[in-house]
């Protein structure tokens, strides 16, 4: 059992505390800097402050920090706690500044750092990837979101890093995962709410298109593989109907063999190179 400390009580935070539980694990802290999310988690000791929690004497029997805030703070406290000698579960994005990842690249604990993407550890993705025939995949994701949204941090590019850094990243890494290195931008359409493109990796072709839709409609995330239509969602996978899995209790009992930052960086330069309109041979 590991011990573990959650810094970020939003929206994604229910799916690690639900992850911490389901894996036998414990969450001694949780820190947010809004002080009504306290009564969210009652058996863990609350903080307003992550530097503060630090400095508590609880916090030297923390093992794990989750670290699930807004994009942009994902860095400081990444290389806050890496450095405070924590080992660290970050949420995605790793980070939305590509001089980031250079920096992150460069810290002798890194090897502590691992980052949610949750999509990769669906078995029957893993039988998918692992077939030699060349593959043409379209994923489609629309999805309405309501104002409070477009207000909060997420509706901020700069904050967020934009639809494919705080939404598509998770299906731009999956063509990544099951396609093998990009080796050519086809094309790429990039704006506020829409960004589509088709890329050349080495075992086949990815398109995508993901948008964020003007009225309320059902939320749409489909996967095409080879003519062959599943369901998709962003935190579970449903394939061909089948039960859905907690794909984040899936992260957690792989934490000593995560998703380091070599392999999650891909998808971000992936993405730092969509967002320009580089039409380009990689």
């Amino acid at each position: 059992m590991s011990n573990f400390a959650l810094v970020g009580l939003g929206y994604i935070s229910q799916r690690h505390i639900q992850a911490i539980q389901d894996t036998g694990n414990k969450l001694l802290m949780v820190c947010d800097i809004d002080e009504s999310k306290k009564k969210i988690v009652s058996n863990a000791i609350f903080n307003s402050n992550y530097i503060k929690m630090a400095k508590d004497p609880l916090f030297k029997e923390v093992d794990y920090v989750v670290i699930a805030t807004p994009n942009h703070l994902h860095f400081l406290m990444v290389i806050f706690f890496l450095k405070m000698g924590k080992k660290v579960l970050c949420e995605k994005p790793l980070v939305i500044d590509p001089e980031h990842l250079e920096i992150l690249e460069r810290l002798p604990m890194k090897k502590n750092l691992s980052v949610v993407l949750q999509l990769r550890y669906n078995p029957k993705i893993d039988a998918i990837k692992s077939s030699e025939e060349f593959k043409d995949i379209f994923i489609k994701v629309q999805a309405y979101r309501e104002k409070e949204y477009w207000d909060s941090w997420k509706g901020n590019p700069e904050l967020s890093g934009g639809i494919l850094m705080n939404m598509g990243v998770h299906y731009i890494d999956l063509l990544i995962h099951i396609l093998g290195e990009p080796i050519e931008i086809l094309s790429s359409n990039y704006s506020e709410r829409k960004a589509a493109g088709i890329i050349k990796f080495k075992n086949g072709k990815g398109t995508y298109k993901i948008e964020f839709l003007d009225n309320p409609q059902e939320t749409v995330r489909k996967i095409n593989i080879n003519g062959e239509e599943m369901d998709l969602e962003g935190a579970t996978l449903s394939l061909k109907g089948d039960t859905t899995q907690n794909l984040h209790a899936i992260v957690y009992h792989n934490l000593n063999n995560g998703i380091p930052i070599s392999e999650a960086r891909k998808s971000l330069d992936l993405i730092n190179l969509l967002k320009s309109r580089r039409l380009k041979t990689i």
